[in-house]
């Protein structure tokens, strides 16, 4: 048991981000959403989505593996706010 238990640990090593790993995720999704804050009066009050188009999109973004923080951004993007339920809507 304590062998499985360093196995999991080393192998759950690489999900624990640095500092530095962390500092630039927190300035991504803050540009991000500042980007995004910034362009509300120019959005449409409602977009129809295309859940075909999110499958493929949630599939392709979350393939079992890490993803980088700009394809999880541009997904949420793609997938939430521009078909969700409009801002001003």
């Amino acid at each position: 048991m304590r062998q499985d238990l360093e196995r999991l640990a080393k192998a759950s090593a690489g999900l624990d981000p640095t500092a530095t790993q962390r500092a630039r995720w927190v300035e991504a999704v803050t540009t991000h959403a500042e980007e995004w804050i910034r362009s509300l009066p120019d959005l449409p009050a409602h977009i129809e989505d295309d859940e075909t188009a999110m499958e493929v999109l949630v599939d392709q973004t979350f393939a079992g593996g890490p993803s980088d923080i700009e394809d999880l951004l541009a997904a949420l993007a793609e997938g939430v706010e521009r078909p969700g339920i409009g801002p001003v809507g």
